[in-house]
């Protein structure tokens, strides 16, 4: 959201002469300027973990948040409060093992989910309004992803070997999400996914 502001500046003159009173209208001049809308920047990371076998047996677990966490419905580590009138750059970093079989994993999809529905397994969703929608962005490659009327965002394509992506947030529209990552690597013939679920509180623009 950007908020302008018009500025209108004026001089006026008046001179007597001999009884006689002359008038310098105003000159006005018009000039305007765009405030931003201030942003936090917070980093969410997430980590890999074998919790068994280590080719097969793993879990995704919210690991760090670079700003303390001040949410109002949950005290999970990846949770973020949005403040009213601000907006957000939310950074997501994915690390794995220290043994080097986590190579290939990488983001493959984020969903933002209201209430009122399964937050698990990225289940279809009907309530993703048109608010919402535009509301988020993430950025990958040249394009600016928007959720689809799921909430879902396709992360495939994603620099830096698809381990870091930046949700943007504008937060116009007040509402709290749960917001579902996925990360996925290839495992012979198919995937290997493992999916964690902290929150999102928009408190909106009003």
């Amino acid at each position: 959201m950007k908020y302008s502001i018009r500025a209108i500046a004026s001089i006026a003159s008046i001179t007597f002469i001999a009884g006689v009173i002359s008038v310098n209208l105003p000159s006005v001049s018009i000039f305007s300027f765009t405030i931003l809308k201030a942003k936090i920047k917070p980093k969410i990371t997430l980590t890999i973990k074998s919790i068994g076998d280590p080719i097969t047996d793993y879990k995704l677990e919210i690991t760090g948040n670079s700003i303390p966490t001040t949410c109002k419905s949950s005290l999970h580590i990846g949770c973020v409060n949005i403040p009213r009138k601000k907006g957000a750059k939310i950074t997501y970093i994915l690390e794995g093992l220290e043994d080097k079989v986590d190579e290939l994993w990488e983001f493959s999809k984020i969903q933002l989910v209201p209430p009122g529905n399964n937050k698990l397994k990225f289940a279809e969703i009907d309530n993703f309004t048109d608010k919402m929608i535009k509301d988020f962005r993430v950025k990958v490659g040249d394009d600016k992803r928007p959720p689809n009327k799921h909430g879902i965002i396709d992360l495939t394509g994603l620099s830096d070997k698809g381990r870091e992506f930046v949700l943007r947030d504008k937060n116009d529209f007040g509402k709290f999400y749960w917001y579902q990552i996925k990360v996925c690597k290839p495992s012979g013939l198919t995937e290997v996914c493992r999916m964690t679920d902290p929150k999102i509180e928009n408190e909106g623009n009003k």
